[in-house]
């Protein structure tokens, strides 16, 4: 989200001074990281058949920012509520 509101003031700001190059770029910069990290994630993910991981990697690569939002609001937060936790420790008695 960071890297949009860059992206988007520094397009703004690019006309007006040397500072829209800096804030544009860091913006790109962080949409890529951001962009990155997301296949990676879709790659690791283990809860998920090859078709599925197929259409996410279709989604983030096509929409790289929009697309990677996405699947971390949509499959992580599914992938969040099938965590059952259990205590660290084992009771003897």
């Amino acid at each position: 989200m960071l890297s949009i509101i860059l992206v988007i003031s520094g397009s703004v700001i690019l006309g007006r001074t040397n500072d829209g190059y800096w804030i544009l770029y860091s913006g790109l910069f962080l949409a890529t990281i951001f962009s990155i990290t997301s296949i990676i994630d879709v790659f690791r993910s283990k809860t998920m058949n090859q078709g599925r991981k197929s259409l996410w990697l279709i989604m983030v690569i096509c929409v790289p920012v929009l697309g990677g939002l996405l699947y971390y609001v949509i499959h992580m937060g599914k992938e969040g509520k099938n965590v059952i936790s259990t205590p660290d420790y084992e009771e003897t008695s």
